[in-house]
């Protein structure tokens, strides 16, 4: 006898047999064993899901003399015949190969036959959604009055595809996507009935892969299956899939979190030399990044995830230590990437140039910039890979504290990778500050703080420009003495994120300084629109000064400031401004 495929060989025939699909499964039961049979069927949802399969047994059940919990018995005459590939009461229709008017003019003509041997006879129309506008309006009329003894079950991927007028005559039944625990499950069971051992890790290997479709799973076991006399290692599911062992993926995400572009080339290259096809190897990564980003969100990810407690558990290692910016980012590129490889002819060229920009650690300093690189500080110092130093109280003496070393976290123990390879679990180093973080709060003895007009109590707080040459030696100045500006200007930060979280971030961008009693925070020329003029609007401004106050014990004068641009990054402005087109309208985002 010929072989027979294994998603044939084990294809449910009961209804308890299906997988996953419970909430299909059990009203159509119940609506066999009841006798309320509907005229017309649609089931719709993925591909692989058991729709063409549960139809099959739906149609056998209501054909039963004697259905048992709403399953064909088995054993009565109509069940007998209808098992038979030759019956002529369950007639399927591909509509892909039959999508015209004149094969649906053919099937309306023939619905008036009897049934041969049970109570109905059945229409299954797969992959309805290929039937031409004129065929559909040819099989309006039959599915909306179609003979007693007529059923029809339509299946389709693409429900959208289909007019309203078709939708509104059916009973709507949707299948979802297997979780991979089901299918881990199922593939186990296969497994066993066949006497074939595989690794648990190949097993979950393909379960991923499927991306809840049964069919697709089976199919894969399949080949596996043929790929060893009886023992199936994860190796070998990998080099099928063209994919590499999960652990790569933590030391290659790791390495692109820390923007370590040379170490994610070298493990790519590694991960293609040991037959990974760049398309299965996109595609995994995303879906790491996916999951690294439900832990980043979610308290109890298991169960979104469908994976092992061991896998959970490396990824919210992973995920105390990433940016949830960087991770959006990140996914936006490599999403992105997915469609352009299906048409590429250097893919592993494309795959490469989305590592690096994903490797690029973002510097800008607009509003998504500054906030991916807050996020990314905060990450590491949740994870431990960077400490920061106590600050003194105002009242106290400074103290030179040393920073604490980070604390290391412990290796896999067999973290496989290329030469050289960080284990994945690594915090990733800080990024570089921007220059104006390293600003000391004073000036130098022998410089003088520009001359600022004081402003009357009436007047609209206003910020003042701060020539370049000043803010570069602002940035040489020494360290702060305790009371300093920078301890004020930290403290009232502090003290402003239980009112605004957003603008004491923006508050932590500036650099303070304490000069006459007055304190003055400048600002880098990027955050003029976005930082100092939403900080000095009247409600936001009296939040900040009543911060200060709160800080320092006493009323305390703010003076917002801005670095003016040098000359020749004036002229690069100026020579921008004159290259674009003409009859580009300026837009006022504050009036």
């Amino acid at each position: 006898m010929a072989y027979q495929a294994l998603y044939r060989t084990y294809r449910p025939q009961r209804f308890a047999q299906v997988v996953g699909q419970e909430a299909v499964t059990r009203p159509l039961a119940n609506q066999v064993a009841s006798g309320r049979i509907g005229h017309a069927y649609l089931f719709s949802g993925p591909r692989g899901t058991g729709k063409t399969t549960i139809a099959r047994i739906f149609a056998r059940a209501i054909n039963c003399a004697a259905p048992v919990d709403g399953d064909a018995c088995g054993h009565c005459d109509a069940c007998r015949a209808l098992s038979r590939e030759n019956n002529l009461d369950i007639l399927e229709i591909d509509a892909a190969s039959n999508n015209g008017v004149d094969s649906i003019r053919d099937l309306r003509d023939n619905v008036g036959y009897l049934p041969a041997n049970g109570k109905y006879r059945v229409y299954i129309i797969d992959e309805v959604h290929m039937l031409s506008p004129s065929a559909f309006n040819a099989l309006l009329k039959t599915l909306e009055e179609p003979p007693a003894h007529a059923v029809f079950i339509m299946a389709t991927t693409e429900i959208r595809r289909l007019p309203e007028t078709v939708l509104s005559r059916c009973q709507r039944y949707e299948f979802r996507r297997m979780t991979n625990r089901e299918i881990i499950g199922h593939l186990s069971n296969l497994l066993d009935q066949e006497k074939v051992r595989m690794d648990p890790k190949g097993i979950a290997a393909i379960a991923r892969a499927a991306e809840g479709g049964m069919r697709d799973a089976i199919s894969m076991l399949d080949q596996c299956i043929s790929l060893s006399d009886g023992e199936i290692t994860a190796q070998q599911v990998y080099d099928m899939l063209g994919t590499s062992d999960r652990r790569y993926f933590f030391s290659l995400s790791q390495a692109v979190l820390a923007g370590d572009t040379a170490r994610a080339m070298t493990g790519l290259g590694t991960m293609m030399e040991g037959g990974g096809d760049v398309l299965a190897i996109s595609q995994e990564l995303l879906r790491h990044f996916r999951d690294l980003f439900m832990c980043i969100y979610i308290k109890e990810p298991a169960e979104a995830l469908s994976l092992d407690d061991d896998a959970v558990a490396q990824l919210k290692r992973q995920a105390s230590g990433a940016a949830p910016g960087e991770v959006l980012r990140i996914m936006g590129i490599l999403a992105a990437l997915e469609g352009e490889l299906r048409y590429a002819t250097q893919p592993r060229v494309l795959l490469e140039l989305a590592l690096a920009r994903c490797c690029r650690q973002e510097q800008a300093h607009d509003p998504e910039g500054l906030l991916t690189r807050i996020e990314r500080l905060e990450a590491q110092l949740r994870s431990g890979a960077v400490r920061l130093q106590e600050e003194p109280a105002l009242s106290e003496p400074a103290e030179s504290v040393p920073p604490a070393p980070a604390a290391q976290p412990e290796k896999e123990a067999e973290e496989p990778g290329w030469d050289d390879a960080p284990p994945w679990d690594d915090a990733p180093p800080p990024p570089e500050a921007p220059p104006w973080t390293e600003a000391a709060d004073e000036m130098p003895a022998e410089e003088e703080a520009p001359p600022q007009t004081q402003k009357a109590p009436d007047e609209k707080p206003a910020y003042v420009p701060v020539s370049s040459e000043v803010a570069q030696r602002l940035r040489g100045g020494p360290a702060p003495a305790p009371g300093t500006g920078k301890q004020l200007w930290s403290e009232a930060a502090k003290l402003m994120r239980g009112k605004n979280f957003m603008v004491a971030k923006i508050m932590e961008q500036g650099r303070p300084m304490m000069e006459g009693g007055v304190l003055k925070v400048i600002y880098p020329p990027a955050m003029e629109s976005m930082a100092v003029k939403r900080m000095e609007q009247a409600e936001v401004r009296q939040q900040i000064l009543a911060c200060l106050e709160e800080a320092a014990g006493h009323a305390v004068e703010l003076i917002l400031s801005v670095e003016e641009l040098s000359a020749q990054q004036q002229a690069f402005v100026q020579e921008s401004l004159r290259k674009l087109p003409k009859g580009i309208v300026e837009v006022d985002y504050d009036a």
